[in-house]
């Protein structure tokens, strides 16, 4: 174990820059979503395969991925503060 830890130490460092939100990025994800989330959500609707419990589990997705969205921006709000 003791001959991992210099490893796991450094793998750390680097990962922990990689958790950093970007406003580009942010951006970026908000015009996605723009584009597909209302598609998508058509979709889901008029797809007759789809169980109401599907079209409720792809419907919620969308949801979350708006709430990330939402969390995002507001954390890249308060830093600028």
């Amino acid at each position: 174990m003791r001959q991992l830890l210099p490893f796991i130490l450094a793998a750390c460092v680097m990962l922990s820059g990689c958790c950093v939100l970007n406003q580009k990025y942010v951006d970026a994800d908000e015009k996605t979503y723009g584009v597909i989330s209302t598609e998508y959500l058509d979709y889901i609707m008029r797809d007759p395969e789809l169980t109401p419990f599907q079209r409720k589990l792809r419907a919620r997705t969308i949801k979350s991925w708006r709430a990330r969205l939402d969390e995002a921006k507001r954390h890249l709000e308060e830093d600028v503060k």
